[in-house]
């Protein structure tokens, strides 16, 4: 027998060693399969860990581009937000005599998002003032020979803390009337109730717009921090009653809070405004309370395009 010599016998292999006194078969074992060697098995996981890790990348960045703020942004430079108009009317004979301009946006799903929800968006990324002058612009592009054609009647619109703190906003809103050709009496803005806890600089910016020719009204009043001493320190032009007074007008309690905010209104010489007024009896009610009161709400109309706001 030849030493090294490899035999296989029943499906066995093995090798022979020779020495001075005999010869002894050795078995040979067969090569463990690749898929079951250590550092197969090591390097499969790494790779997987590697596939989850640029996975997770992946999906973070795709969940960014997704997110709110940016289709928000992208939305607003390609100028795909719209603009309607709710009117406000004195409540005694209906006539329109102002509306509040309201912004809409529908995300990349077509899901209509209120501005309760991205108005805030916008603010925590920082270019909420840029929505403000977004929809001044359309305001003015949408409504120049309409605002012309209807002397007195105004239009709102809705402005953040920082809007009514920057010193070049009603520079800029003084611009955009110039190159129109409109009177500065004919644009409003509403500030909410709660932006203005910082009364000292808000009542600065308040009159910044106020001397420029702008009503200034605060929105949802009677929520937050109402008072006499509050109004007469911010000096502005109205105020709008929350719906939630409007509302409830059924209640005793809150039938008797509304007339005192009629009267408190009538003390200090400001307009005010009813938001949310859905009914007739609400409308008798509030009407009898003050012939010059102000209302909005769907009994009167619901938001419209600009081309039906004067039909």
């Amino acid at each position: 027998m030849t030493n090294g010599a490899v035999v296989e016998q029943a499906g066995r292999r093995y090798e022979t060693v020779c020495t001075l006194s005999g010869c002894l078969f050795i078995t040979v074992r067969r090569p463990a399969p690749l898929y079951t060697s250590p550092l197969f098995l090591g390097l499969l996981a790494a790779g997987a860990l590697v596939g989850l890790g640029l996975g997770l990348i992946v999906d973070g960045a795709v969940a960014r581009l997704r997110a709110p703020g940016r289709q928000l942004r992208k939305a607003l430079t390609a100028g795909d937000l719209e603009v309607v108009y709710q009117p406000i009317v004195r409540i005694a004979d209906r006539q329109r005599v102002g509306a509040e301009a309201l912004l809409r946006w529908r995300d990349a799903q077509g899901r209509t998002i209120s501005p309760e929800v991205f108005v805030p968006i916008a603010e925590q990324d920082g270019f909420v003032s840029e929505l403000t002058r977004f929809v001044v612009r359309r305001v003015l592009d949408d409504l120049a020979t309409a605002l012309v054609e209807n002397i007195g009647f105004k239009v709102s619109v809705n402005i953040s803390a920082s809007d009514l703190l920057d010193t070049g906003f009603a520079r800029f809103v003084a611009r955009e009337l110039q190159r129109r050709g409109l009177n500065p009496a004919c644009l409003g803005f509403e500030i909410t109730e709660r932006s203005t806890a910082a009364r000292a600089a808000m009542a600065q910016g308040i009159q910044r717009l106020r001397q420029a020719g702008h009503g200034v009204f605060i929105d949802d009043f009677g929520v937050d921090y109402s008072s006499l001493s509050y109004l007469s320190q911010l000096q502005v032009d109205g105020i709008k009653l929350d719906r939630s007074f409007i509302t409830a007008l059924g209640d005793d309690h809150t039938a008797n809070i509304v007339p005192q905010i009629v009267q408190m209104g009538q003390v200090l010489g400001v307009a005010l405004v009813a938001e949310g007024v859905e009914t007739d009896g609400q409308a008798a009610y509030l009407a009898s309370l003050d012939p010059n009161l102000l209302g909005q709400g769907w009994l009167f109309s619901r938001p419209l395009p600009a081309d039906q706001l004067f039909s």
